[in-house]
């Protein structure tokens, strides 16, 4: 159901997570949505430790998905995880150097490259 209503939401995962925000509480803006990080983090961390598989989905028709969820008007969806068991496990990506992607005093002005410094 929740697939028909997110174009980002792919593959045949038999469940989803809807996290999101109370339009009228103190938390609806920046602060909200930092913490709605946190808990994506947490979300998925969690559902590796079951031996699972999550995805973060975040392009959502957000009156379908409310509808789907039977959830207050007050309710704004912010982000949907799929959640099954991965056909393969995935790749792990090349890690950055820091140095390529820590910077000191502006942006681009890489720190490790600076005499004398730190």
């Amino acid at each position: 159901m929740i697939k028909n209503c997110s174009p980002g939401f792919y593959g045949d995962a038999p469940a989803a997570i809807v996290v999101g925000l109370d339009k009228g509480s103190d938390t609806n803006g920046v602060i909200g949505l930092l913490d709605i990080g946190f808990t994506a983090e947490n979300i998925l961390l969690a559902i590796h430790a079951l031996g699972l598989g999550g995805c973060a989905v975040a392009s959502f028709i957000e009156p379908a998905i409310k509808k789907v969820i039977n959830a207050p008007d007050k309710f704004r969806p912010i982000l949907i995880f799929s959640v099954g068991y991965p056909d393969k496990e995935p790749s792990m990506p090349s890690k950055k150097k820091l140095s390529d992607i820590v910077y000191i005093n502006e942006y681009g002005k890489n720190w490790e490259k600076l005499e004398g410094s730190i």
